[in-house]
């Protein structure tokens, strides 16, 4: 197999398709929006406990949080079948729901 065969496969392969250059930013970009979303939590936190006074702001934060970083990994396990994925999705979720329930029982009492 030649240097053009194996080119023509790959763009056979990758037709309709993204290319791995744009897996590659794609996952980056991932790593990067859950980084920043982390961030962003710790600030929520940092407000809410220590500026403002309302502790329910950070829940909220590490709640949403949560959620999407279980979403990645669930999505990474379907995908690739990695049961750490699919483990740190679990928990990951449970996290979230855990972080409403705190809410709403703020809300409560």
């Amino acid at each position: 197999m030649n240097k053009e065969e194996i080119l023509e496969m790959s763009r056979e392969e990758n037709k309709g398709g993204i290319g791995e250059y744009e897996k590659a930013a794609s996952d980056t970009a991932s790593k990067v929006g859950l980084t920043a979303g982390a961030i962003a939590c710790v600030v929520l936190v940092i407000l809410g406990n220590f500026i403002l006074e309302i502790p329910e702001i950070s829940l909220a934060g590490w709640m949403v949080f949560f959620a999407m970083f279980g979403g990645n990994h669930i999505a990474l396990f379907k995908k690739l079948g990695t049961k750490h994925n699919l483990a740190l999705g679990i928990v990951a979720i449970i996290a979230s729901v855990v972080f409403c329930a705190a809410i709403i029982l703020k809300s409560v009492m």
